[in-house]
Formats: structure tokens, sequence, C-alpha cells
């Protein structure tokens, strides 16, 4: 009998996505959010955003601030996040590719990561031309050795997903994936993701196929996959997420039996978590729009 474990189409867990904003100082040519609807706003409105975020907040367990990118507006950002950690009881994740407000508001930008309960750092690459690339931006060329730097002695890794995006050409190799999940595991992150590119077939890469190892179908056997990745790196004792995209969200991969299985049983089955967007004007979704 197959064991289906819970992926992108399942959820694991009640949640609440906030669309902080779509302003966004980089253009990465694979962004999932450039398929993003949204509203006719960009900057966030914080008393808006908490007044739905309080509707919800009985069937959630979970809320994430992401974008765009969150921190470019801080200050509001700082308000939203108080509120949440001083007057609910949810878990909380902030989505960053860490841009320049970081460090401009160095002392405000601890503050947030000190009260998230994890903060998703998008890295790119430790190269500063490849992550110029990565990033759709030329500023990295400079930028990035600051970032870089700010990593080593960050004080909140025990609260860091460090999010490595598997891209083609630019970050596609098993040497160079190896090679940044030890430098990371040296500075001492412990829990790291690699990431196949979902909507953007010209950018996919399959993980498994670039490190040489043997997973089962994303779609019915889970997206979101902890895998021990010892045997490549004997010295890694963190723990290492695989999120791969199923043939739903890429032409590059087929489907097979098992994936028929679960889509047959997919629409039969009551639906049992709750998932909502909230966008930057207060707007709530109840699907990504």
């Amino acid at each position: 009998m197959i064991k289906y474990n819970c992926n992108v189409c399942d959820r694991i867990y009640n949640e609440v996505m906030i669309h902080f904003t779509k302003d966004c100082p980089n253009n990465c040519p694979f962004c999932i959010d450039k398929r993003n609807i949204g509203v006719d706003s960009r900057k966030p409105d914080v008393k808006a955003i908490w007044e739905s975020l309080k509707k919800c907040e009985p069937n959630i367990d979970t809320v994430t601030i992401s974008g765009g990118e969150p921190f470019l507006y801080i200050n509001e950002l700082y308000d939203l996040v108080r509120l949440i950690k001083e007057f609910t009881k949810l878990k909380l994740i902030i989505v960053t590719s860490i841009p320049r407000t970081c460090f401009d508001n160095e002392a405000l930008f601890y503050d947030i990561c000190s009260r998230c309960d994890n903060i998703q750092f998008s890295i790119g690459h430790y190269d500063n031309e490849k992550a110029a690339k990565l990033f759709g931006n030329n500023y990295f060329l400079t930028y990035n050795k600051q970032r870089m730097e700010m990593l080593l002695t960050f004080p909140y890794k025990n609260k860091v997903t460090v999010s490595i995006n598997i891209v083609k050409g630019l970050l596609d190799t098993k040497d160079e994936i190896i090679r940044h999940i030890k430098a990371f595991t040296y500075w001492n992150y412990k829990d790291i993701k690699l990431a196949e590119m979902f909507d953007a077939d010209d950018w996919y890469v399959d993980v498994t196929k670039v490190l040489g190892i043997k997973m089962k179908s994303p779609f019915a056997h889970g997206c979101k996959t902890e895998y021990d990745i010892s045997k490549l790196i004997p010295e890694f004792t963190g723990k290492l997420t695989i999120k791969r995209t199923c043939f739903l969200r890429t032409k590059c991969q087929e489907a097979n039996i098992s994936d028929l299985i679960k889509m047959c049983t997919k629409y039969i089955k009551k639906k049992t978590y709750y998932f909502g967007v909230i966008h930057e004007d207060g707007t709530l979704a109840p699907y990504w729009i």
C-alpha cells in the first residue's frame, strides 16, 4: 500500500500567508511571485492586515510573512510582528533575501528576527557574480559580500532555514550544492533547504538527478522531504530538506501510476486544513490569487 505524505497540495498545517508587499529589489528570473495577480497596492496596511488575521486566528497555527520582500517596509513589518507575537500564540515565519534595508536599520532588523520562530533566508550564491545573476540585480556584485559577512555572525542561527535555490546554469551541479551545504554547516547553520524551481521550467533542475539520489514521486509521496545526506557529506549533522516540484507545477516531470492514484483520491477526500492569503491591503483570499 502506498503511504502518502503531505505535499503542497495537501498542506501540513493550518496557515495564513501574508503577502506583505509586491515590491522587491530583486528581479529573479525564476520568481514564483511574478504569477501572483495580487491587488492594486504595494505598501502594506498593517491595521487592515491585522484585522483580517484576527478573523483567521481561530483556524490557524502558523502565519508566514512573504512578499515581494517584506523587509522593504521594515517599520511596518516590525509593527505587524509585534502585534502577532504579543497578542497571539501563532508560529511566525518570515521569508526574506536580506535586502539593504536590513543593514540600514540593523537594530530593528535584529529585533524582528529575535521575535520570529523561523526566518527563511533566500541566499542565492556566495559568489558575487552568480548571486547578481540569480537575483537579477547587479548591486549584488558589491552587496553580496556584506550579506555573507553578516551571516557569519548572525546571532539567531537556531531560528534560520537557509534556502538554496537550485537553478539551471547558475547553481545546478553536485559539487556546487555540496559546497554550499558545507559552507553553511561550517558557519553553524543547522537547517538547510534545497529548493527546485516552481512555475519556471526554463530554470528547473531535478535536484535528485543532480545529486545522484533516488526519491519517490513528489506529488504522491510528498514534495517536502527531510533527507539524510550524510553519505555525501559525512560531517553534516543538521536537518536537510529537499523541496521538489511535481508534475502539476512543471512540464519537466512526468506523472506515474502512484500520482494517478493520488489524483483520483485527492478530490474525494474531505479538506482538513485551512489556508488563506492576506494581501497588503488586508484583502483575505482562501487561496493564492
